[in-house]
């Protein structure tokens, strides 16, 4: 498993330096074990792990998720992350009112409110 951990931060607000402190310790802490199981040759880069007879690979989606959780708490939520998408839309919904492709307002046309 490796996450992509040498991208720029999406995230432009200042954070505490204990939470960058945290997520760089983290950083450093995979990037060893990554280091670590390259060194080792007995280590198979598509190597898959059988968990009560579940599959685990590279590309299982577990996988994806928490390598993307990695990546999330070193760089922060990027723009098209499922819940930033969310609240923008519930925040422009809130200051501008809802568009006409609007869920609830769909649902007022189809009842002839």
């Amino acid at each position: 498993m490796s996450a992509k951990l040498e991208m720029n931060s999406v995230d432009a607000a200042e954070l505490p330096p204990e939470i960058i402190a945290q997520r760089h310790a983290l950083t450093d802490s995979v990037k060893a074990a990554s280091r670590a199981a390259a060194a080792c040759p007995s280590v198979d880069s598509d190597m898959k792990v059988l968990f009560g007879g579940a599959e685990f690979g590279k590309n299982n989606e577990i996988v994806k998720a928490f390598t993307n959780a990695l990546h999330d708490l070193e760089h922060g939520l990027g723009p098209n992350n499922d819940i930033v998408r969310n609240l923008d839309n519930a925040k422009h919904d809130l200051e501008h009112g809802p568009g006409p492709n609007n869920e609830i307002r769909k649902l007022g046309r189809r009842l002839g409110l």
